[in-house]
């Protein structure tokens, strides 16, 4: 899939390459969809990215997940940022993406301050996310 190494100033390994993800939930959409996302990876630290544009997610329904991760992320390691429009949240919502202990990312939200829970996918059309974040592997 196109990856680059080669050996950093540190001697770290750094990789370049490209990975398939797919936009899923619990109960998939009819049809998931896919995209080409880019990663790079310097020694144990992934740094990814990726979007999905204008894409169909109906049919789906519980926890919203990317899949087809690089590499297995080590749990509790991430951090980034998303942004996305056909899916909308009140002013007292708070969300972040994560790692989830499968080996996907998702998302976690607070409403009101409450409980982290995560985020259900928006079944429908026109859905557009994009994010970049980065993680741990062991």
């Amino acid at each position: 899939t196109g990856t680059v190494t080669s050996s950093g100033p540190t001697g770290l390994d750094i990789e370049l390459g490209v990975w398939t993800g797919t936009l899923t939930s619990v109960s998939p959409p009819s049809s998931p969809p896919t995209a080409t996302m880019y990663y790079k990876k310097i020694g144990t630290r992934i740094h990814i990215s990726g979007d999905f544009g204008n894409v169909n997610t109906s049919g789906g329904s519980g926890d919203m997940r990317i899949t087809g991760l690089p590499f297995t992320p080590r749990a509790d390691s991430h951090e980034g940022g998303f942004n996305w429009y056909g899916i909308a949240f009140d002013t007292s919502t708070h969300v972040t993406l994560k790692c989830g202990t499968g080996g996907y990312l998702n998302w976690a939200v607070s409403e009101d301050n409450g409980a982290w829970s995560t985020l259900d996918i928006t079944a429908g059309t026109t859905k557009y996310i994009s994010f970049s974040m980065s993680y741990n592997i062991d």
